[in-house]
């Protein structure tokens, strides 16, 4: 797999804080901020909640991370989140992963 890794993406963790009543507050940390290449894979349009929603897929491809999971998110072009749906190692060597994201509508 030979990939130009041009675009910065920042590896985020989300983090809850209890609060009175039993809710909770999320914030996002950065991680590490890394290279890879980020490319749109598709695009639908879905139909929810009575108004028209467009969601984008992304195929993220970075060197090896290990402790990188569905859990986590990216930070793209400073505003754009990326959340991931699956992470592979697709030659099983530790050297590259591919990761499927969805764009976060927000």
């Amino acid at each position: 797999m030979l990939t130009r890794l041009q675009q910065e993406v920042e590896v985020q963790q989300e983090t809850r804080t209890p609060l009175e009543g039993g809710a909770y507050t999320t914030t996002w940390t950065t991680l590490v901020k890394l290279w890879a290449s980020v490319q749109p894979i598709n695009a639908a349009e879905t139909y929810g909640q009575e108004k028209k929603q467009q969601m984008t897929k992304y195929r993220v491809v970075m060197r090896y991370l290990s402790t990188l999971t569905n859990k986590n998110r990216f930070l793209y072009k400073g505003t754009k989140v990326l959340v991931i749906e699956s992470v592979t190692d697709p030659t099983n060597r530790e050297r590259m992963m591919e990761v499927i994201c969805r764009l976060e509508n927000t």
